[in-house]
């Protein structure tokens, strides 16, 4: 790791350098072929959601997602160099806001059954966002879907690329549990070396936008959300957990 990136020790240097290093990292114009209403200095900062709830929850947890979704991403900020993920999951917790997918539903719901698995407390949804790391491998943002040919072209080389802010940013974290939400993430994640100092300590789960799931799958009978999808998804990350807790 380069040893300037190495000796940053907070979010705002960290993402102030990245920014500097995104945008002569060339690869703009190969976004352009897939997201062409992204701006070239656009970048969604993310972290660590609500710094006391974190510090003072006894187990940390990084969920880690491949990038946000540029038709969102333009919707909801004027600025594109200044999104901050950060503040949709304040935003929810405040007032139970979410994308018609239900992401933030389904990770809070993930979260509640870890903290209460791991501590012994039990919160709900909107409390619960509060007390995770969220963060996306590609800060600019993209599109709906990762197609195998954007991969190739434009989202490894961006990861590889910019691979040390990633691992900086993951232990300034400092998470005892990643979720690694999508094959993309997950994949990436243990290529480039990014969990290598977190050995044993990441899942590999669906990603929360994720909805083509089987009618046959389980539904988890500790998910407070009525909805029979997400009841679904959490009860696939259960069977995960499980698997996880038993081979640690």
């Amino acid at each position: 790791m380069d040893m300037n990136i190495k000796n940053i020790d907070n979010f705002g240097e960290l993402f102030t350098e990245w920014k500097k290093s995104q945008l002569n990292d060339r690869l703009y114009d190969k976004l352009q072929q897939y997201c062409s209403n992204l701006k070239q200095d656009a970048f969604a900062c993310d972290g660590i959601v609500d710094d006391a709830m974190y510090s003072n929850c006894d187990f940390h947890v990084l969920y880690v997602m491949s990038e946000s979704n540029a038709d969102e991403y333009v919707k909801r900020v004027e600025n594109q160099s200044e999104w901050d993920l950060n503040n949709e999951f304040r935003r929810f917790s405040d007032k139970g806001e979410d994308w018609p997918s239900r992401l933030k539903t389904k990770i809070c719901e993930m979260q509640r059954i870890i903290l209460k698995t791991e501590t012994g407390i039990d919160v709900g949804i909107r409390e619960a966002a509060k007390t995770i790391a969220v963060m996306n491998l590609n800060k600019r943002g993209g599109g709906k879907s990762i197609s195998n040919k954007y991969l190739l072209e434009y989202f490894e080389p961006y990861v590889e690329k910019h691979q040390d802010f990633i691992k900086r940013e993951v232990e300034i974290i400092n998470p005892d549990l990643i979720i690694c939400c999508g094959n993309v993430p997950f994949d990436l994640m243990k290529k480039y070396g990014l969990t290598k100092v977190y050995k044993d300590k990441a899942i590999h789960m669906w990603h929360p936008s994720y909805t083509q799931i089987p009618k046959g799958r389980v539904e988890s009978e500790n998910c407070i959300s009525k909805s029979i999808t997400i009841r679904r998804y959490i009860g696939k990350f259960e069977e995960k957990y499980r698997d996880f807790k038993m081979n640690q």
